[in-house]
């Protein structure tokens, strides 16, 4: 009651809640649902939760997180930074909100099924035990016709990626990968290769990847970094000029060849 207190005496809405759950118990749990829920329709509800531990060695119960996962309404940002065990299964299905976005540092315990049915928006698997094949599986299911919920999907997989055995038939290089209009719609499942070169102040970052085009005139666009990073972006079908610009995410800059 303190956290809405001061919430009401400065008129500052609560935007973040981080909750160590090493730390609490499932009545904590609902007590926080409770304090967080909008009150009026002005208030929008929490945007971004983050779950974690203090105690390295804490293996959060099945039921603390999902109990968090179903009580606590977030409207744009979950993240999870428990590293649970391999008999663990995250139940996104049951939770109580919609957020935009999942991003799960640890991921070893998601399988390819499950990418395939979240329904997020855009999606960061780190340090999962996803292969090649798996990879591939998406490109081709989604050149077949299947149109996934997210449209922006990141993964780091636990093996060197081979982005360029995935693609079939005829390859075209591009040398921008925004420039919407070298794509010739008219040619049916045509890809086109490119490579991206962006520096940072952490370093340089090299994409190689391809825009694939279907039947439909859908495109997709997959590209991969540092050898184990792989993205997946469903482009708009509208008329802009442009593709979205490709995805950046620190953990590209710390991820090892070595498996």
């Amino acid at each position: 009651m303190w956290i809405l207190y001061l919430s009401d005496l400065f008129n500052i809405q609560l935007y973040t809640i981080s909750l160590g759950l090493d730390q609490l118990n499932s009545g904590d749990i609902q007590e926080i649902a409770d304090l967080y829920t909008p009150r009026n329709e002005k208030e929008t509800g929490i945007e971004r939760m983050m779950l974690f531990k203090y105690n390295k060695k804490f293996q959060a119960e099945k039921k603390l997180i999902h109990s968090a996962l179903r009580r606590i309404n977030v409207t744009h940002e979950l993240e999870i930074y428990l590293n649970p065990s391999s008999k663990f299964r995250f139940d996104f299905k049951n939770r109580q909100s919609k957020p935009m976005v999942l991003h799960l540092e640890y991921s070893k315990v998601i399988d390819i099924n499950q990418v395939i049915e979240m329904d997020f928006q855009s999606i960061r698997l780190l340090r999962s035990k996803l292969k090649n094949y798996n990879f591939k599986l998406l490109i081709e299911k989604w050149r077949d016709g299947w149109t996934p919920k997210w449209t922006r999907l990141m993964i780091e997989f636990n093996e060197m990626l081979d982005i360029d055995s995935y693609i079939v038939g005829a390859v075209t290089e591009i040398t921008d990968y925004r420039d919407r209009s070298v794509i010739d719609r008219n040619t049916p499942i045509h890809s086109y290769k490119f490579q991206d070169k962006q520096e940072y102040s952490f370093g340089t970052l090299i994409k190689n990847g391809y825009h694939i085009v279907r039947f439909d005139e859908s495109v997709a666009t997959v590209t991969v970094e540092n050898n184990r990073i792989g993205w997946f972006d469903i482009q708009s079908n509208s008329s802009l000029s442009r593709f979205k610009a490709l995805g950046l995410h620190p953990r590209t800059f710390y991820v090892s060849n070595d498996i």
